[in-house]
């Protein structure tokens, strides 16, 4: 006992941590994603189908499609890379057409949520949302060959990965926040549909906010990055 006593070697007390606000706000942020994924798991499974059933639909669509249609979409993006303000292409005009889209869609996540009886419109939602994406891609495949991969990379995957995570994750949260609907029959089912409690109001409304900035940065990303990255691709490749 003395000989530990009179021992030369001192362990400290605390061991100092690098940055410990930073680790300990990163490791809550990690630690909600995971407990949200396994929370909603199958949901979020129910809506990647749909939303990959709606992108099945969009290829479809473009190989179903005429060709003169076909080449109107592609006088459309022709006037997209190259950048004309007449027809709408510029990035004031793109950021006009998407934030209020997104705005939309926003909205329909939040009341579809919030009120059973709008849920089917926002999965529908979810539905155009994979269609547009997958007609996007098989339109730039189809026309640019291999070189329309990287425009489909750019257009569907970087600019629409957001925004369609952030419809997911609100429409979630927010049945999430509506709880489950009392087992009733008749008029009082259809009365406890529209009955919200205070707090779930208040939580959908902040979860729209939320939305909200994220779709004001996805619509800057997709005028003002997106286009240019769009633009500069069509550059390099029509060099060689």
């Amino acid at each position: 006992m003395n000989k530990l006593v009179k021992s030369d070697v001192y362990y400290p007390a605390v061991v100092p941590l690098k940055d410990g606000r930073s680790a300990g706000s990163k490791g809550k942020a990690s630690a909600a994603v995971r407990r949200f994924l396994f929370k909603n798991k199958r949901r979020i499974l129910l809506c990647a189908c749909l939303i990959a059933a709606g992108a099945a639909f969009g290829v479809l669509a473009y190989i179903r499609m005429s060709v003169e249609n076909k080449n109107s979409v592609f006088a459309y993006m022709q006037n997209y890379f190259s950048g004309s303000v007449l027809l709408g292409a510029s990035p004031g005009e793109i950021f006009k057409a998407a934030f209020p889209t997104l705005l939309i869609t926003g909205i329909i996540m939040a009341l579809g949520g919030i009120l059973p009886p709008l849920l089917p419109i926002a999965l529908a939602r979810l539905i155009f949302k994979g269609f547009s994406m997958g007609f996007s891609t098989a339109f730039f495949i189809a026309r640019y060959g291999p070189k329309g991969a990287a425009f489909a990379l750019v257009s569907v995957v970087l600019c629409g990965a957001l925004p369609l995570c952030a419809s997911v994750w609100l429409l979630l949260e927010c049945r999430a926040a509506r709880g489950e609907t009392p087992p009733k029959r008749g008029k009082k089912r259809l009365i406890s549909w529209f009955s919200i409690k205070p707090k779930a109001l208040l939580t959908a409304a902040v979860c729209l906010s939320v939305f909200v900035g994220a779709a004001l940065v996805s619509a800057l990303f997709d005028s003002v990055i997106g286009h240019g990255l769009m633009k500069s691709l069509y550059g390099i490749f029509t060099a060689f």
